[in-house]
């Protein structure tokens, strides 16, 4: 028999490691789709913010309108019910 010591064998040769580029499909697609979720969320809090704001100039507007009328007709009920609409329709627009 022969010794094994004295076989023709070579060393072992480990695979090069893998690189993370080029990614994969799958990464590309994640990828994509993360891009794409982010933008739509910065889309509708940009568009929910403008219409905060706008929310809030419209009430001031009124507010100043219901503050004319109090300074013209000086009723204090009429003055409390209609800031009191105005916050209520604040409050749910917001």
């Amino acid at each position: 028999m022969n010794d094994p010591l004295e076989l023709p064998l070579r060393d072992i040769h480990l695979p090069e490691a893998v690189g993370i580029w080029p990614l994969a499909y799958g990464w590309w697609i994640l990828l994509f789709i993360l891009v794409v979720v982010v933008a739509v969320g910065v889309f509708l809090y940009l568009r929910n913010l403008r219409n905060r704001y706008s929310a809030i100039t419209l009430a001031k507007k009124e507010l100043e309108t219901i503050q004319e009328k109090f300074s013209r007709d000086s009723n204090p009920e009429q003055l409390v019910r209609e800031i009191s609409i105005l916050i209520r329709r604040l409050a749910i627009s917001l």
